[in-house]
């Protein structure tokens, strides 16, 4: 079985992504990126191309970037007929702890709990800078 995973956002922030986790992973051969409505102007036919494509003992991944978008509707329609894991809301975090996974299969509770840490990433630092004394900056992290 190959772990496949694709990123697909609006414009090309799922290219960003897989650049970044280029630099903070390594290798992202099994990484394939969707830039929609910009590179693609319709990304219907290679969504379908992609599934078409892939082979029935893959692990597949698909990472969006908003809920109610549609990109993640496009691929939502898939759900009912295709084995895959599409989580929605992707950041950095997010897309780092699911290429870094080295469990055989990825899980439905691995990928909750990673969902928990990347929202643990998001933070307000102005708020988290404030919570110590001055004295204190290089205690931050």
């Amino acid at each position: 079985m190959a772990r496949k995973i694709l990123i697909a956002t609006h414009a090309s922030m799922a290219a960003g992504v897989k650049d970044s986790l280029g630099i903070l992973a390594g290798n992202t051969d099994n990484i394939t990126v969707i830039n929609c409505f910009t590179e693609v102007p319709n990304p219907k036919p290679v969504i379908e191309e992609y599934f078409n494509n892939l082979a029935e003992d893959d692990e597949l991944i698909v990472m969006t970037d908003l809920m109610a978008g549609s990109v993640n509707q496009m691929f939502m329609n898939y759900v009912p007929t295709h084995k895959f894991h599409l989580i929605t809301g992707t950041n950095l975090p997010l897309a780092l702890q699911i290429a870094l996974c080295f469990e055989d299969e990825i899980s439905e509770d691995y990928i909750n709990e990673t969902i928990a840490l990347a929202k643990e990433e998001i933070k307000y630092v102005n708020a988290e800078m404030s919570k110590f004394d001055n004295d204190d900056e290089d205690d931050l992290f």
